[in-house]
This record gives structure tokens, sequence and C-alpha cells, in this order.
């Protein structure tokens, strides 16, 4: 399931920073290949394991080892390096060229049934990747200034995907500090009683508003909220894979999105 998978990918990216935590400090050449290659390693541990997870293996296209050579596969069973999947006498083996017989090889699992099936989880698989790569955690930041600087700009981020879809109440936009961490909203509020004491929060999402949109007044009189358009500016910084929207959202700004640079 969803957790399983998540549960996966986090003790693989703990046992990656172990591994390199652990390794030996040194200044050559050939040491930044090693490390180079170990990241490399657990990159596609990863996404193996993802691939496997999400049952598209073959259907991407990949080839299993054991089926391109099928007589190292026996071989390595046999001398034990893992354990053999076949059916029957273990004499199966002595005719490998023999697949239909006894010898059963490794297979890939899908819960898909349907081609459209698998290319929705192929999808989702990609889908997935793009989020792993593009939202990785900042540096930690050094002081409350630095801090409250990386909060400013995931305010930020969170008000522009807002407001892709259409334009928003305030009511609506404030609603982007359910998503941000509890830090960035600490940190963000201690900012805002600096300029407005009875509404902290507030402040900071105001700021926000006055760089990347605009104010649209209501012609519905007091009892109709005035909304806030995105500045056309502020497209610039829309990611077409931002996980904080659904697709619905990302099909209304891809039809909203202005022309031209």
């Amino acid at each position: 399931g969803k957790k399983e998978e998540d549960d996966d990918v986090m003790s693989l990216e703990g046992s990656s920073a172990m591994e390199e935590d652990e390794t030996e400090p040194s200044f050559g050449g050939a040491a930044s290949a090693v490390t180079s290659a170990a990241d490399d390693a657990g990159c596609s541990h990863v996404v193996h394991l993802l691939l496997h997870r999400f049952g598209v293996f073959d259907f991407a296209g990949f080839a299993r080892a054991p089926d391109s050579d099928t007589a190292r596969y026996v071989d390595e069973v046999r001398r034990g390096l893992y354990p053999a999947e076949f059916t029957g006498n273990e004499d199966d083996y002595d005719d490998v060229e023999d697949v239909d017989g006894g010898l059963v090889l490794p297979w890939t699992h899908t819960p898909a049934k349907e081609p459209s099936a698998s290319l929705a989880l192929l999808e989702e698989f990609l889908h997935l990747l793009i989020v792993l790569t593009t939202e990785l955690p900042p540096p930690s930041p050094s002081s409350k200034s630095d801090h409250a600087a990386q909060a400013r700009l995931r305010l930020r981020r969170e008000v522009v995907h807002k407001l892709v879809s259409g334009p928003k109440t305030h009511s609506e936009l404030a609603e982007v500090h359910h998503v941000l961490p509890n830090r960035d909203n600490d940190v963000l509020s201690e900012e805002g009683k600096k300029v407005n004491p009875d509404d902290a929060t507030g402040a900071a999402l105001e700021a926000v508003l006055a760089e990347v949109a605009e104010r649209k007044v209501s012609l519905g009189g007091k009892l109709s909220a005035d909304h806030w358009e995105l500045r056309r500016g502020g497209w610039a910084e829309y990611d077409p894979a931002f996980f904080h929207m659904s697709l619905r959202c990302h099909q209304i700004a891809a039809e909203k999105k202005p022309a031209g640079p």
C-alpha cells in the first residue's frame, strides 16, 4: 500500500545517508568517483524499488536478468547466492535451455489487469519521481532570519499555486497555512506581530499577496467577498507537478495559463 511504499523510501533514504556518513573522508579524484558511484547505486535502488511497488517493471519495458542469462541464474542459485524459484526436482536445472520444464524464473507482480491501468500506474510512478526530486528539503537555516526567509518562500509558493486555478477569496487563501509546517507558521506569526499585532498570521499572507496578486473588488456589495487574482508575472513560478494541487486544478491552470512570455 501507500504507507508501505513511503516507509520503504524513507528507510532507503536513511540507509543511504548512513552509508555516506560512514565513508572515510579523502581528497583524491578516486574518492569522488567512489562517492558518485555509491550515490548512483542508492538512486537506482530507490527507482528499482518503486518500479516493483507500482508493478510497472515489465510494462516499462525492462528486462529481468534471469530471462536474459538463464545459465548464469541457474549457476548462482546452485551456489546458494539467493533462493531458487522452481517447481519439481533440482534435476530440472540440468537442462537450462528447457525453461518450460520445471524451472520457474523470477517474475514481477502487477495489480493492473488492463494496459490502461498499467499506464495510469506508470504515470503515478513518474509523478512520484518528480516529487522526490523537486521537493527535497532545503539546507537547515543558519539563523532565525534565514528560517523566516525560507518560510516566506514556501508561503509564496503555496499562494501562487492556490491562485493558478482561479481567483480566490482571502479566507480560501488563508488555508495555505494548513499545509505549511508548524515551525514555518510560528516564525511567520512572529514576524507578522511586528506589522499587525492583531492579525500576525494574516500579515504574512497580506505581504505575499501584495507581491504576486491583484485584488478584485466585488460588485455584489457587502455580502460578496473580494477576490485575489494572480498577476501575470506569477505564472513563471507555476510548477505543473506541484503535489499540493489536484489533477483537476492542474488542468484548470493549464487552460488559464497566459500564452507567451
